[in-house]
């Protein structure tokens, strides 16, 4: 970053902490929020943030993408982590094609909840 230059923030997680941090920070430079929470977003943006559009934006945006836009864990994400990789594999950017498995540790294939 050039002297000078605008700082761009982003914070993940607009709960208990990532809020009043990006309130904070947006006092240093451009700052960015972003939560997965969809739902998060829809009562930020109707009760709390004076953006008129952000109702119908909320709105576009889970008739698009659906509710879990954002799903964790390697089976809801399988077909795009495929694609990944043949596309990889194809485009000569990994020498073989690795399966999705590879990709991770594996003791951090199971999912638990605690």
């Amino acid at each position: 970053m050039a002297a000078g230059e605008p700082r761009r923030i982003v914070v993940v997680g607009l709960g208990y902490v990532g809020l009043p941090l990006a309130v904070a920070l947006a006092e240093h430079g451009e700052v960015v929020g972003y939560d997965r929470d969809s739902a998060r977003v829809a009562e930020l943006g109707l009760s709390h943030v004076p953006l008129p559009w952000m109702p119908d934006h909320v709105g576009q945006w889970r008739a698009l993408a659906g509710e879990d836009f954002w799903p964790y864990g390697i089976e809801p994400n399988r077909p795009t982590l495929e694609a990944f990789l043949q596309y990889g594999y194809e485009q000569g950017v990994a020498r073989r094609r690795l399966k999705v498995e590879e990709l991770f540790a594996p003791e951090t294939l199971e999912r638990a909840k605690i």
